[in-house]
């Protein structure tokens, strides 16, 4: 769903986009745009998270597991501040003109309004990781398709980032998969029995 909406985002609107984001400059508007969108986003995104983290909890916290709850959160956050986004950020510095603050707003904006329905309308249980993935390799791939470049090249490189983007989270499920089961007994039992259906 990520990928489809940002693709359908950038593939119709490259035009318009490449027509009026040509000129580096732009109006000083645009900067209280990216804070109020990228404000909203990180609203959503700790509440889609922490939802994400609380179905591991009990259903009821005391106050000394609610401070721990949000102490490990609170910590994590200034860690991934602390590090500038470490490998977060270098997977979407990689990307095409990603550093333009237009540009950034708008794959903030469609990652925010897919964030916001995900939260408040669907009932169904996402992952933030591969919603931020969808949004940017549709990206990818609708620029390398609109451009008008002759050539196969930038096409290709787009396909190699977003191949490795999807690799990289790939092990990341299989990790937190083999660190929920190894923690959570009903977890494991409900993969081994998924696992002995396939084979029955």
């Amino acid at each position: 769903m990520a990928f489809i909406l940002s693709f359908l985002v950038w593939y119709l609107s490259y035009n318009t986009i490449k027509k009026y984001f040509k000129s580096r400059k732009f109006h000083n508007s645009w900067t209280v745009i990216q804070w109020v969108v990228s404000g909203t986003l990180w609203g959503v995104w700790v509440m889609q998270d922490g939802a994400n983290i609380a179905v591991f909890l009990p259903r009821q916290l005391d106050l000394f597991q609610f401070i721990i709850f949000s102490v490990t959160i609170f910590a994590g956050l200034g860690l991934l501040f602390y590090l500038r986004g470490d490998k977060i950020q270098q997977v979407v510095s990689e990307k095409a003109r990603i550093s333009d603050i237009r540009a950034a707003t708008l794959v903030d904006l469609t990652y925010v309004i897919l964030l916001i329905y995900k939260l408040f309308i669907s009932t169904v249980p996402m992952s933030t990781t591969w919603v931020f993935l969808g949004v940017i390799g549709g990206r990818e791939i609708a620029i390398s398709l609109s451009r008008k470049k002759k050539g196969k090249k930038h096409r290709k490189k787009a396909g190699k980032m977003i191949f490795k983007d999807f690799a990289y989270a790939m092990i990341g499920l299989f990790v937190s998969i083999a660190l929920a089961a190894g923690a959570n007994p009903s977890i494991r039992e409900s993969i081994i029995d998924a696992i002995m259906s396939i084979f029955q």
